[in-house]
């Protein structure tokens, strides 16, 4: 859906009744544009006010039925296309070892927030991950789990978008993983065959993942490699 196509009465009533959704995603789209770090930061943390309950620590997560709308909302109106913009060139490289540490770190706090935006959006509506993650958005993806301020959501995105991926994504397309794999502590060696569990399932077995005797040798697993 495209705001062009909306007259301007209506993307106002939908602003009134949803906290300004459609002109925060304008803002972002303008952010992207602008290709400034700061005016996307900013973009961001605009949205991520919008679409979780940051009033509620303890509600954060909770999907609500209005906070399910309003994620439906941004993504009708482009918003996870925006969102995906951030992982792909020219704000990052196709491999993300290739971005100096440094880089990830001065915009840590965009990148966590970019990353639980598209899981929890991806949460809403299972069936998205699977139409907008494309084979490059994966490999980068894995190769930025090579960054350690970034493991721990990155590692949670892949897990959604890959439980509910059609088609099993080849490893191989993943340059040097070996070597991504060696630089992998212990524990997140244990993490990372989580993710491994979901490639081997096919997809109509995925939701077996759910089934307790799965999710306890999964956990199983981990705690022995940890």
């Amino acid at each position: 859906m495209s705001f062009s196509t909306l007259p301007v009465a209506v993307t106002r009533r939908i602003d009134e009744a949803h906290k300004n959704i459609t002109r925060s995603i304008k803002v972002l789209k303008t952010a992207l544009k602008s290709k400034s770090w700061r005016q996307i930061e900013n973009a961001v943390e605009l949205i991520i006010l919008k679409l979780l309950d940051s009033h509620n620590p303890d509600a954060l997560f909770a999907l609500t039925p209005s906070k399910r709308l309003e994620r439906e909302l941004f993504v009708q109106f482009g918003g996870m296309q925006l969102l995906l913009e951030v992982l792909e060139p020219p704000l990052s490289k196709p491999d993300a070892r290739d971005m100096p540490p440094s880089q990830i770190q001065r915009h840590v706090e965009l990148w966590n927030e970019v990353l639980v935006l598209l899981r929890e959006v991806c949460f809403a509506a299972p069936s998205l991950a699977d139409c907008v993650f494309s084979d490059q958005h994966l490999v980068f993806l894995f190769t930025l789990l090579s960054h350690d301020f970034v493991f721990e959501n990155t590692m949670s995105l892949l897990e959604e978008v890959l439980a509910v991926r059609q088609e099993a994504f080849c490893l191989r397309l993943v340059p040097n993983l070996y070597d991504l794999l060696g630089s992998f502590s212990t524990r997140r060696l244990a993490h990372f065959c989580r993710v491994l569990a979901l490639l081997l399932f096919e997809p109509e077995d995925r939701q077996i993942m759910e089934n307790a005797q799965v999710s306890e040798l999964v956990r199983y697993t981990s705690e022995v490699y940890e």
